[in-house]
C-alpha cells in the first residue's frame, strides 16, 4: 500500500517527525506502541517540546514560561492509508419529456429540481417534476385501470400535501383527481382539470442538478431529452397509513485505482473514511472493485491498476465538494493509548522526555515517558502517569 505522509490526523511516531525535520519526508511509517526518541524535535507540522535547558545549557526555571494544566486522555489512533481520487457524480440521468412542442422555459445549468419544481415548460406549460422508477406512459383518470403508475402518482401527491381524503393504492379515484387538480393549480397549469397527462410530468429517482438542457424555442416530441442531469440522492419513498417518508442515499462517490498487489485489502462493502477537499470527513463504503486489472498507461511497463468505487453514506454538515479526495483506509486501531499534547514533553538535559505531573496539593514533579505514536497534535506516552492525570503545558 502506499502511505500518504504527514496527511490531516494521520498517525506518526515522533522519530518521523524527526526524519521530517531533518529533510528526509516520506519515510517508512512506524507501527510500533511505543518509539524511544532521542534528540529534542522542534517546530516540524506544529510539534514542539518544551525543554528545560537555558541557552547556556543549564537548567531553566519554571517561571520562565507560562504553564496551564490539561487532562491526560485515553484514545484510539488510528493508521490508515490512503489514496488520492475524485469526489463525482455517477451516471447522467436523460430527463425525458412526453410533451408535444415548443420549450418555452429552462431551469439554469447548475440549478438544483427536486420534487414538485417545474422543470420546464413546453407551449408555456409546466412540467411537473416528481420521484419515481416509472415513466409517464398513459393518461391517468378515474377512467384509467389500476397500475403501480397510479401508485407512483398518489405517493408523489402525499409527499408534496396534496392527500386530503387520499388512500394510496393503484387505484385512481375521484379524490386522486381532486388532489391531483390542486397540484396542477399550484404548478400553474392553464387548464387545471384532475387528469395526467403524460406530458405534464417528469419522473427521476430523486433531487437532480442541470448539467446541460435544450435551448428555449427547441422543438420536442415524446422521447426527446430536454435536460441531461447528475442525480444528487436516491430517493426511496415508503407508504405507511397513507403517509409517506422518504429517505434519501446520497449517490455521490469517490473513484480512484490501486495498485493489483494491494487487492487484497479492499472488499466490496469496507467501510472507509472519505476527506474532502477542505479537509471535512464523511463516511463512505467500497461499492465496487474491478476484479480484471488493467494498465494504467501504455507498453508492456505501465503499472497493473484496479478501479475502486466508494460510495458515499453519510454527507457532513455543509455537503460535499466535488473534485479531489482522499479515501483512509484503516491498517490498524490501537485502542485505548495514554496520550498528552506533544506541547506538554519537556526534554530533560540528560535526554529522553518528561512531563510534568501535577500533585493533590498544587505542587507539580517530572515523570519520565517514552513517547509513541503522534497524532493531531497528541503523542503516546509510557510512564508512571495514567489518564485524569494532570499535566503542565505552555500556554
Amino acid at each position: 500500500m502506499t502511505a500518504v505522509d504527514d496527511a490531516p490526523g494521520q498517525a506518526h511516531s515522533l522519530d518521523e517527525v524527526a526524519a521530517l525535520v531533518s529533510g528526509q519526508r516520506g519515510k517508512a511509517r512506524r507501527q510500533s506502541a511505543v518509539a524511544a526518541i532521542a534528540g529534542v524535535i522542534v517546530g516540524a507540522s506544529g510539534v514542539g517540546a518544551l525543554s528545560l535547558l537555558g541557552s547556556d545549557g543549564e537548567e531553566a526555571t519554571r517561571t520562565s514560561v507560562a504553564l496551564a494544566t490539561v487532562a491526560v486522555e485515553s484514545r484510539d489512533v488510528t493508521l490508515y492509508t490512503e489514496y488520492a481520487g475524485t469526489l463525482g457524480y455517477g451516471d447522467a440521468v436523460e430527463v425525458v419529456t412526453r410533451a408535444d412542442g415548443v420549450v418555452t422555459a429552462i431551469p439554469d445549468i447548475g440549478s438544483d429540481l427536486v420534487r414538485g419544481d417545474a422543470a420546464f415548460e413546453v407551449d408555456e406549460e409546466p412540467v411537473a417534476l416528481l420521484y419515481g422508477a416509472l415513466p409517464a406512459w398513459r393518461t391517468l383518470s378515474t377512467d384509467s385501470d389500476d397500475g403501480p403508475d397510479v401508485l407512483q402518482l398518489e405517493t408523489n401527491l402525499a409527499a408534496l400535501g396534496y392527500s386530503d381524503d387520499l388512500t394510496i393504492d393503484e387505484t385512481f379515484t375521484s379524490v386522486t383527481a381532486a388532489n391531483l387538480k390542486a397540484l396542477e393549480v399550484s404548478m400553474g397549469q392553464a387548464d387545471p382539470d384532475g387528469e395526467l397527462d403524460p406530458g405534464e410530468v417528469v419522473f427521476t429517482a430523486g433531487p437532480v442538478r442541470v448539467d446541460d438542457v435544450l435551448s428555449r424555442g427547441t422543438t420536442v416530441s415524446p422521447g426527446t431529452s430536454v435536460i441531461t442531469a447528475a442525480l444528487l440522492e436516491d430517493a426511496t419513498d415508503t407508504v405507511t397509513d397513507d403517509t409517506v417518508t422518504t429517505e434519501n442515499t446520497p449517490t455521490q462517490a469517490v473513484t480512484f485505482t490501486i495498485a493489483s498487489t494491494d487487492q487484497g485489502g479492499f472488499a466490496v462493502g469496507d467501510e472507509v473514511v472519505v476527506e474532502l477537499a477542505d479537509e471535512r470527513l464523511a463516511d463512505g463504503v467500497v461499492s465496487s472493485l474491478s476484479e480484471t486489472p488493467r494498465r494504467n498507461g501504455t507498453g508492456p511497463a505501465a503499472d497493473l491498476v484496479l478501479d475502486v468505487t466508494v460510495s458515499i453514506t453519510e454527507v457532513p454538515e455543509g455537503g460535499l465538494i466535488e473534485g479531489p479526495a482522499n479515501v483512509r483506509i484503516t491498517d490498524q486501531v490501537q485502542a485505548g493509548l495514554t496520550m498528552v499534547p506533544v506541547r506538554a514533553l519537556v526534554a530533560l538535559a540528560e535526554g529522553g522526555y518528561a512531563v510534568s505531573v501535577v500533585d493533590a496539593d498544587g505542587s507539580s514533579h517530572f515523570v519520565g515517558v517514552e513517547t509513541g505514536l503522534f497524532q493531531d497534535g497528541w503523542v503516546a506516552i509510557v510512564g508512571d502517569t495514567q489518564p485524569g492525570d494532570l499535566i503542565e503545558v505552555p500556554q
